[in-house]
């Protein structure tokens, strides 16, 4: 999926999901993203953000005002700042999900950081629509509040 192609993200009052990702990992978020977005989620993330001062004044807020936050865990996240904005949601008491997209061992700092949390492991789901499903079953009691009343229910693979 192109990023012309996303969701506007959230902007409003209610309950919303904060998306923690690295742009490497763009294609494989946005199609999970996506597919919550069609689920019925309010789901906010960075893609009309433009790079200055600004920035980083927005996510705090957006992390502040979230209800949850989803960090899509890979390689170039570990090494990035967007460690900064995981640490910053878990100093904020937000519940996180990390979703791993790569099977690789997480550094041992990180490892330890995130070891009270459960961690879903991307490859062990089939598709797409499989791991949205599963996710949205499993964590009703965060994502609830973030999903729009009266919503088509579908997904897409």
């Amino acid at each position: 999926m192109d990023k012309k192609d996303l969701f506007e993200p959230y902007k409003g009052e209610e309950e919303f999901i904060f998306v923690s990702y690295h742009h490497g990992d763009s294609e494989k978020v946005y199609d999970i993203i996506n597919a919550l977005h069609h689920k019925g989620y309010r789901i906010w993330h960075d893609r009309d953000i433009p790079m200055s001062n600004e920035w980083s004044n927005e996510l705090v807020e957006r992390i502040e005002n979230s209800s949850i936050v989803l960090c899509f865990l890979s390689s170039a996240y570990y090494e990035s700042d967007c460690m900064d904005e995981l640490r910053f949601a878990m100093n904020e008491g937000r519940p996180i999900i990390p979703i791993m997209l790569e099977d690789e061992q997480m550094p041992s700092k990180i490892n330890l950081f995130l070891t009270r949390i459960k961690k879903i492991y991307l490859s062990r789901f089939n598709s797409v629509k499989e791991f949205v499903d599963q996710l949205s079953e499993g964590a009703t009691k965060y994502l609830d509040p973030c999903r729009k009343a009266n919503t088509d229910q579908t997904t897409q693979e």
